[in-house]
């Protein structure tokens, strides 16, 4: 009897199958190109996508001596934002901000970049930009534009896109902002540790006559779960177990641009009544009015702006909440590490400093009664 003859179906030149997958092998000017895709299907696209893609960085060749920091600018706007960022307008048009202001600083090269360059041709014009409100552009903003300017640079080196001089990154951000001043306003809590007073009805009572009401909810649930601004914008009706009073916070991390991390969130009898109030549903965002976090700044803001509210919330921003939340679990014994669970920071350092600046005020209101 014959033995029947399996006719394998023969796949196309540079795809191989690995297991269940599919994956592509291919060069491009004399460049090993590779992906790993699910289907076959996948993989006779993915072929097409590698080489287009090699072809859209053709001017940007392996340890390229000229590539300038507009080039990476560039690339990080058009090809790395739209995958990596959930609000991928807002950060292209802070890559924008940075190319149309500073024409000279980033046509310089990245193999001649030197962090003295960076100081006089781009901190040094920045100090003399005005923003809103007709004043000089704060700390914290240049800081920001430098942490883009750095991670862009990092993403390039690493892509071999572009080279360091010495090999090191000629931006760091600590020492190049050392010597500005921080004009930046204390940051205000809604409970005043030393006199036990609190503003939070009055600033709840003004949230609720400002737009749909919403902003009440928003500030109510902040305080009680210690979340972050966008943690509770992007908040869905499916990430809450209202049975076992549990809440799934998903928090993206921006500076490593990983996956989303997500932690458990215990309700209180508090929130669970937000809840109630807001109207539980199904399915969908639990907040519809606002989509970006800084719509929450803004609307905030001017609240503070009114006149019937002027001086009296002064220094309330959206993290105020997270701060007094904070405070409030430390009051009451809580330690560091069980507090880290329910606010999701990284470390407990940030969450020691809290702590000291409550021994600190009970010390101070010690002194006052002696």
């Amino acid at each position: 009897m014959a033995r029947e003859r399996t006719v394998s179906k023969r796949l196309p030149e540079g795809i191989y199958k690995r297991g269940k997958k599919y994956r592509v092998r291919t060069t491009y000017n004399g460049k090993s190109i590779s992906g790993t895709y699910a289907s076959l299907a996948e993989a006779k696209q993915g072929k097409q996508d590698l080489i287009n893609k090699a072809k859209d960085n053709e001017h940007l060749t392996t340890h390229n001596q000229n590539a300038t920091i507009k080039d990476c600018l560039l690339l990080w706007r058009d090809k790395v934002i739209p995958v990596k960022c959930t609000y991928v307008k807002t950060e292209q048009n802070r890559v924008d901000n940075i190319i149309n202001k500073f024409d000279k600083f980033v046509n310089n090269k990245v193999a001649e970049l030197t962090s003295n360059m960076v100081a006089t041709e781009f901190i040094d014009i920045r100090r003399k930009h005005k923003g809103r409100g007709n004043k000089y552009i704060s700390r914290s903003t240049i800081k920001e534009e430098l942490n883009i300017i750095r991670r862009v640079l990092d993403y390039a080196h690493g892509k071999g896109i572009a080279v360091f001089k010495n090999h090191i990154n000629p931006i760091v951000v600590r020492s190049l902002i050392a010597d500005i001043p921080n004009t930046k306003r204390k940051r205000r809590i809604l409970t005043d540790l030393r006199t036990g007073e609190s503003i939070e009805k009055e600033f709840l009572k003004a949230c609720s006559s400002y737009g749909d009401g919403s902003l009440a909810y928003f500030v109510e649930l902040a305080i009680y779960t210690a979340c972050r601004r966008g943690e509770l914008l992007s908040l869905c009706w499916e990430d809450i177990d209202f049975d076992k009073r549990l809440m799934t916070v998903k928090n993206k991390n921006t500076k490593k641009r990983e996956e989303d991390e997500t932690r458990l969130v215990p309700l209180g009898a508090k929130a669970m009544d937000v809840f109630n109030r807001i109207g539980i549903k199904k399915r969908g965002r639990v907040f519809t009015t606002y989509s970006h976090p800084d719509s929450i700044t803004g609307a905030i803001r001017n609240l503070r702006k009114k006149k019937q509210y002027k001086g009296m919330f002064n220094g309330i921003s959206p993290h105020s909440f997270r701060h007094e939340a904070v405070t409030r679990e430390l009051n009451k014994g809580l330690t560091s590490s069980q507090v880290q669970m329910l606010s999701g920071h990284t470390t407990t350092q940030m969450l020691d400093n809290y702590s000291r600046q409550i021994e600190e005020m009970k010390k101070s209101v010690v002194d006052l009664i002696d």
